[in-house]
């Protein structure tokens, strides 16, 4: 069985966060992890380019981000799924603070957040997720994600709140030695 971590955060990440991220993606594909991500630009996108064959996809649409995936993949990449199901739908909804404002895409999106912390058929979580948002909170699509992970008692780690100023090795540690007792709030 292979351990799974979700990796996700802002199209607004800055690049030296997605730097980090990409370390940290490559570090946990190298420890036998898989990558769950969305392919949004920002994080998502930091986070496939640091696991490559070991990140899973999720597509709120069957062509969502489809050409720079086959580019930048050689068209050699995992997709969970092409759109959210029913069920995600559904989750989407109850976590969501405001579901009557989302257009359909929106709510694409957000559904297949549902799929990224949960798996295909949404029984089998992730062990936790990375992320950064803007203001540090549970904040945009990856909020969505981050309320939803919360709720299953999936520890999160928002990079926003750690300062490691690009020391990579502080970041193994921590993930790799502190993970299991943390405890952060969103």
């Amino acid at each position: 069985m292979h351990k799974v971590a979700a990796i996700i955060g802002s199209r607004q990440t800055p690049s030296d966060v997605q730097i980090l991220i990409t370390k940290i993606a490559s570090w946990l594909a190298e420890n036998n992890y898989y990558i769950r991500t969305g392919a949004a630009e920002g994080a998502d996108w930091a986070a496939g380019l640091g696991a490559k064959d070991k990140t899973i996809f999720y597509l709120p649409w069957s062509n969502y981000q489809r050409e720079k995936l086959n580019v930048t993949f050689d068209k050699n990449y995992i997709v969970g799924c092409e759109r959210p199901s029913q069920e995600a739908m559904a989750l989407a909804e109850k976590y969501h603070p405001n579901w009557a404002a989302c257009k359909p895409g929106a709510r694409a999106l957000h559904g297949r957040n549902m799929h990224i912390i949960s798996g295909i058929k949404l029984d089998k979580p992730v062990e936790f997720v990375i992320c950064w948002t803007a203001d540090g909170l549970a904040s945009g699509g990856a909020g969505q994600a981050m309320r939803y992970a919360k709720g299953l008692n999936i520890p999160i780690i928002n990079l926003f709140h750690h300062n490691y100023e690009g020391d990579f090795m502080a970041t193994q540690l921590y993930i790799g030695y502190s993970l299991p007792e943390l405890k952060l709030s969103i």
